[in-house]
């Protein structure tokens, strides 16, 4: 038996003479580790080493939003915005393909065509899911319709929507505000953003007008705007309950513009009520009657019990000191003109 060493206390045991490195046992222990990384990494799975090229198409076919949710790597591939523009164009061209540049009032056909939902085209359950997607936004939307401008709509004849036009005789009174942009023609719509911009601007600048009254509102019976997506499909939730800003009412124009509609299955007065609240609280002015034009246009008010509307006026005149008509309110003057 040998003697246990003792050592002085603080002292720790004799440190080895430096070495330099030896190469070839660096090279082992990076073969190691390498070989470790390896085996601990997750085997793909047959479908996710199939070329992207090949998932966006089953993506495609599939019509199943999902499916990028099935994996980490699958939704990686399936995220570039490219992508994205064309699955917009894969769901929107059935409707696109028959009725983009057609104003709703020039149809001329039977009572009640606008809700026969086999005659509009484009599968509804697919449009509603793929503008309830969070990346779905104007921007790929607008790039969508240009890339089907390009590729299905050249040369096809465009018309500006009396949507956006004054009735006589404000059309006179008011029409040498605004910039000249031709109203039709063939090939009008080559830039699909210009025609979108000129009428959103308009929009946004006769909503505050005094004495103005739009064509085409929900309770008038002329149904105007365009068909763009089918009628039934569901507006976003996202974009009633806010965040309420200019870039959500841009986006909520589209919607009006192009033949949407709030149905109380999807939205009910409750939510509506909600974000009318919201709507209220705006600092801008001209942000809240903006917003409350366009709700007004979607039908968010059709479903509204008449006692909740007359309070909700009711609070208007209270908090802003009006009792009675007035013009020099715009959002006094929206809801004096509203009838449920």
């Amino acid at each position: 038996m040998s003697w246990t060493p003792i050592t002085p206390r603080g002292r720790g045991a004799k440190k080895k003479a430096w070495k330099p490195p030896d190469p070839k046992r660096r090279a082992e222990l990076m073969e190691k580790s390498k070989a470790k990384k390896q085996k601990t990494r997750s085997k793909l799975a047959p479908i996710e080493r199939l070329p992207t090229e090949i998932l966006q198409r089953i993506f495609l076919l599939s019509e199943n939003l999902s499916f990028p949710r099935s994996s980490l790597h699958v939704g990686l591939l399936l995220s570039p915005k490219s992508f994205l523009t064309e699955l917009v164009v894969y769901a929107f061209s059935p409707t696109w393909d028959v009725w983009f540049g057609c104003p709703v009032e020039g149809v001329v056909s039977y009572t009640g065509w606008h809700e026969d939902e086999t005659r509009i085209g484009g599968d509804l359950t697919l449009q509603s899911d793929v503008l309830a997607s969070p990346w779905a936004n104007l921007s790929i939307i607008l790039d969508a319709q240009r890339r089907w401008y390009r590729r299905h709509g050249a040369g096809r004849y465009f018309q500006h929507s009396r949507f956006q036009t004054l009735r006589l005789p404000e059309w006179e009174k008011w029409r040498s505000m605004f910039e000249e942009h031709p109203r039709d023609g063939f090939g009008h719509a080559a830039d699909v953003t210009t025609c979108f911009e000129r009428d959103w601007k308009w929009f946004k600048s006769i909503v505050t007008l005094e004495g103005v009254t739009l064509e085409g509102i929900s309770t008038r019976p002329v149904r105007t705007g365009y068909i763009d997506m089918h009628p039934s499909a569901r507006i976003p939730n996202r974009l009633i309950t806010g965040p309420l800003d200019w870039e959500q009412a841009k986006l909520l124009y589209w919607f009006a513009r192009g033949g949407a509609r709030m149905n109380g299955i999807h939205q009910s007065w409750e939510v509506t009520s909600e974000a009318y609240d919201r709507i209220m609280d705006l600092p801008d002015e001209h942000l809240r009657i903006t917003f409350l034009n366009l709700f007004e246009m979607l039908g968010a008010f059709a479903d509204w019990p008449p006692s909740l509307w007359c309070e909700k006026v009711s609070l208007v005149y209270k908090r802003d000191g009006h009792s009675g008509h007035t013009d020099d309110n715009p959002t006094v003057r929206f809801l004096e003109h509203v009838s449920l």
